[in-house]
């Protein structure tokens, strides 16, 4: 049923839960992981610590280690995986993926955000819910 599962991952608990759940899934259905990590470099005006370019460059290189992390350990489970990094809005970025490459299944953790700042700063999982075609699970 699920042949290519697309995973979205940032390397915190709730993205590893999502991962455990997606690997499961893959190993059932002897499908294909896209773990996936979109760098939000909206984020990186508000940091006033680091200048612009290096808060950019380190929000890029945590994600591609934690991604090459996961690929890694999901194939030394023998399964057939691959790592994207990319920049974008994540909820939209991740559909894009998942409908281009084919993903029959979009799996998210969810960060359990207030009410206020699920409001204020949004939340990848309810907008992924919302405006993808493609079935999606989040994993609590």
């Amino acid at each position: 049923m699920f042949k290519t599962i697309v995973v979205g991952y940032d390397g915190s608990e709730q993205a590893k839960k999502a991962l455990g759940v997606g690997k499961t899934l893959v190993k059932l259905t002897s499908g294909k992981l896209l773990i996936v990590s979109v760098v939000n470099v909206c984020f990186a005006y508000d940091s006033s610590t680091l200048p612009l370019n290096d808060s950019i460059k380190a929000m890029k290189e945590k994600a591609l280690n934690d991604v090459n992390s996961a690929v890694e350990e999901a194939k030394k489970e023998g399964l057939e995986a691959e790592g994207i990094v990319t920049e974008g809005d994540p909820a939209s970025t991740l559909i894009d993926i998942a409908e281009k490459r084919g993903g029959d299944l979009i799996v998210t953790g969810n960060r359990g955000l207030s009410k206020l700042k699920r409001a204020v700063l949004g939340s990848v999982s309810f907008n992924v819910v919302e405006m993808s075609k493609v079935p999606v699970l989040i994993v609590k």
